[in-house]
């Protein structure tokens, strides 16, 4: 196994080429790139220094435990002040192989897109095949004909975010508690993609989309809450999907959750880990063991308390 390191100018490779692993774009001057060989096979680990911390992109990184285990030694021997090493979403558990470490698993779907529109409805049941050709037919024919509107996030109309804050609002009770340029900035977004009704110009839905690498992430799907019947989000998603296909993008990444839409247009759903590695047991006993031994003191008195409160101790301890 050999190590290089890159410090300007890389480029990560298709199958890990995502915002979230674009560490040339979040922090273009405090990151580099490791490559690791092993055997015939390369695998590329992004890395982002902080103060006494670093973090690896390894989001749906293909990358074994072995080599990550390897690159975190290299970045500890060689960054002497570093504690800790944190990653998000790696499709394998590190535990193996770094005993001092904590993660925690979480579910993540991604879809491969296909060469044409046709192979993506391919993916789909008769049914919904079906369905969702009938609801775009009512939304045209009960509301008014939409068009899909396409903006790139620097030129969007920042009444569209607002609107779309609205929708997160009252249909999620989500409140963001930043300006829409703020929202753009910090979640990455690339595009807006807006369902619009073409004699009103009422907005139905909205996508925020990440496209800066050939996997694209999508960040927030919404609609109007007020028109749910007409299933708006649904249909602007069947239209967003093949937009990706048109642009020849490699798959969309949906994220964690259990909503039924993300299952479809041939999904995959992954068990990923996001946590720590610490450089020593020590440090792991300091900054997480010994923290979360006091947690589970606290929680298991506040218990006890509450279990044998006949002369009304918590009042007191209050």
């Amino acid at each position: 196994m050999t190590i290089t390191e890159e410090k300007a100018e890389w480029r990560l490779s298709p199958d890990t080429d995502f915002i979230y692993n674009r560490f040339d774009l979040i922090f273009p001057s405090e990151s580099v790139l490791l490559t690791v060989r092993l055997d015939d096979n390369t695998y590329q680990i992004p890395v982002h220094f902080e103060d006494s911390t670093a973090k690896f992109g390894l989001w749906l990184s293909p990358a074994p435990a072995e080599v990550i285990c390897e690159a975190a030694k290299y970045v500890f021997q060689n960054h002497p002040a570093l504690k800790t090493i944190s990653f998000e979403h790696y499709l394998q558990d590190a535990s193996a192989v770094w005993k001092q470490q904590v993660s925690s698993s979480r579910n993540h779907w991604n879809i491969m897109l296909p060469g044409t529109a046709e192979e993506l409805d391919s993916r789909l049941s008769a049914k919904k095949r079906y369905n969702i050709k009938r609801e775009k037919r009512l939304a045209r024919e009960q509301i008014a004909d939409y068009e899909i509107v396409s903006f790139l996030a620097a030129e969007v109309p920042l009444e569209i975010i607002k609107q779309y804050f609205v929708f997160k609002q009252s249909g999620y009770g989500i409140d963001y508690h930043m300006t829409p340029a703020e929202y753009l900035t910090q979640y990455h977004v690339s595009h807006v993609y807006v369902l619009q009704f073409v004699l009103t110009g009422e907005i139905g839905a909205i996508v925020c989309s990440c496209e800066q690498g050939e996997n694209v992430y999508l960040e927030n799907l919404t609609y109007n809450p007020e028109l749910k019947k007409y299933s708006l989000g649904a249909i602007l998603y069947d239209e967003y999907l093949k937009l990706l296909i048109q642009k020849g993008k490699r798959s969309l990444y949906l994220g964690y959750g259990k909503q039924v839409y993300k299952s479809l247009y041939g999904a995959e759903e992954h068990i990923t880990y996001s946590g720590k590695l610490y450089r020593s047991s020590f440090i792991y006993l300091i900054q997480e063991w010994l923290p979360n031994q006091k947690k589970r003191l606290i929680q298991k008195t506040k218990k006890m308390i509450k279990k044998m409160d006949v002369f009304n101790l918590r009042s007191i301890l209050r």
